[in-house]
């Protein structure tokens, strides 16, 4: 076991020092950094939490607070900065997706091209 321990290791930090990982992190930090972003941010994981306290005690959810948790969103949504945030995450979900899925097929014996199906063969999984 120690050396998937050690390979697992030498993996992650591959991932960490590519583009989209250093990216996605820049993303967060500036996302996190700017006030706007922040507050609203902010505003709308207290409205969940309220939300789910209410649900947990089964207390029927008012109209209004759905509608204002859903406002939260949007708002959030539409800010620039959490859309570019949510780019580069996505963008970097894709490296894990394709890391996970090479694994998967090579434990099963299934080929995987890692998503590049123009450098595979007829047995990819794709």
């Amino acid at each position: 076991m120690t050396a998937i321990v050690q390979k697992t290791k030498e993996l992650a930090n591959l991932i960490i020092d590519t583009p989209e990982y250093l990216n996605w992190r820049q993303a967060e930090e500036a996302m996190y950094a700017d006030e706007a972003a922040a507050e609203f941010l902010g505003r709308l994981e207290q409205k969940r939490q309220f939300l789910a306290k209410m649900q947990e005690q089964q207390v029927q959810l008012k109209k209004e607070d759905i509608n204002e948790f859903h406002a939260l969103q949007q708002k959030v949504e539409s800010l620039e900065i959490v859309q570019a945030y949510r780019m580069a995450q996505e963008a970097f979900n894709e490296i894990l997706d394709n890391i996970n899925g090479i694994i998967g097929a090579a434990i099963s014996g299934v080929e995987d091209c890692g998503g590049q199906c123009s450098s595979c063969s007829s047995s990819c999984s794709h």
